[in-house]
């Protein structure tokens, strides 16, 4: 999960590190490094999808 907007650790680390590994899931919010804080609906539902999944 990364803010599209975030000037702390730039999009294209994450874009990087979801080549790297395959099978890594790949989320990208419109937001800057904080998701949980601006985005918390959004945040909220991929880890409970996330959670759901491996349970």
């Amino acid at each position: 999960m990364w803010g599209r907007s975030d000037r702390v650790v730039p999009i294209g680390f994450a874009r990087h590190v979801a080549e790297a590994l395959p099978e890594a899931r790949h989320l990208e919010l419109d937001c800057g490094h904080v998701p949980q804080l601006e985005r918390p609906r959004e945040t909220h539902d991929a880890l409970a999808d996330f959670f759901g999944e491996a349970a």
